[in-house]
């Protein structure tokens, strides 16, 4: 909403169509996915929605909000996304911005889970595509199981 008049910045979102809120706030581009979306469909769409977006666009840089709440143990997220494909997912942005020459910037955002290691092992796999998409610049030495 509050880059909503600002036509320099497009904002894009991958979500549940079934999830929490009912009436969502808009993006410039919204891809709506069905509950329980499995590994394939999650990253199908979110390959279109990047190609789409750095087609049209030629993004300055990315900010990226590498939700929790796509992994399937989460407890409001609806999807079934496994820890691998949130893996994956965190994989192709950063190889999808590296690749294109986009500077990103990332954040770890959003998991509803009680069981915190759980929650802190889905947002592992962000530091685990960094070393795997710049493994000259990352190393990570630890996984909590």
């Amino acid at each position: 909403e509050i880059l909503a008049d600002d036509t320099q910045i497009i904002t894009c979102s991958l979500h549940c169509e079934q999830n929490f809120p009912k009436l969502k706030r808009q993006s410039d581009y919204d891809f709506a996915l069905p509950v329980d979306c499995s590994d394939a469909t999650y990253l199908a769409t979110l390959s279109d929605a990047l190609s789409l977006c750095t087609r049209l666009h030629q993004p300055d840089i990315i900010l990226y909000n590498a939700g929790a709440d796509i992994y399937r143990l989460d407890e409001l997220g609806h999807l079934a996304v496994s820890l691998e494909g949130v893996l994956a997912r965190d994989t192709q942005v950063l190889g999808h911005a590296r690749q294109q020459g986009i500077p990103l910037m990332a954040a770890l955002g959003g998991g509803y889970q009680r069981t915190v290691s759980r929650l802190v092992n889905v947002h592992m796999q962000l530091f685990m595509a960094l070393q795997q998409v710049w493994p000259e610049r990352f190393t990570v030495s630890k996984s909590l199981k």
